[in-house]
């Protein structure tokens, strides 16, 4: 009985490692997407900057 709840607690701690792990690669990308956008509104002031 303790090895059977033992085995369904270690189930429930694999999952939710992946699901962290998930969540860490999910807010790698969204971290590299907001630099993009960053970089990109830096280019598009310095544009308008020159413009004016």
């Amino acid at each position: 009985m303790v090895q059977e709840e033992n085995e369904s607690l270690l189930e429930k701690l694999r999952l939710a490692e992946e699901r962290c792990e998930e969540a860490e690669a999910r807010a790698r990308q969204l971290e590299k997407q907001v630099a993009t956008l960053g970089e990109g509104v830096s280019l598009e002031a310095r544009l308008l900057s020159r413009q004016a």
